[in-house]
């Protein structure tokens, strides 16, 4: 999966403006921000930051949960079922980094 490939997914059922502190392939510090990440040829999404900008890392995703995990960030996941996974949900559930 391409950062490409996500941005389009999203943009095709999500308002631009909607996303607007959402972030492909980078982590930005700044209070609400939220986005995914690719390490190791392995997605991660991360939180909306608080005041003190704490960064919360969830993940791995793979190919098209990643699309699904940033539409759940998005509180839009209900517009993208054909990515969800039966395991989404326990991954993300589980694990949870501070740092990279």
């Amino acid at each position: 999966m391409t950062n490409e490939m996500i941005k389009n997914a999203l943009e095709k059922k999500i308002n631009a403006t909607e996303m607007n502190d959402f972030y492909i392939d980078q982590i930005v510090y700044k209070q609400n921000a939220c986005g995914c990440i690719n390490i190791n040829n392995m997605w991660f999404i991360y939180k909306k930051m608080d005041e003190y900008c704490y960064l919360s890392l969830s993940g791995p995703f793979f190919e098209n949960e990643i699309i699904y995990a940033c539409s759940w960030l998005l509180k839009k996941e209900y517009l993208f079922e054909e990515y969800k996974t039966d395991d989404f949900f326990q991954k993300y559930m589980h694990n949870h980094f501070s740092s990279i």
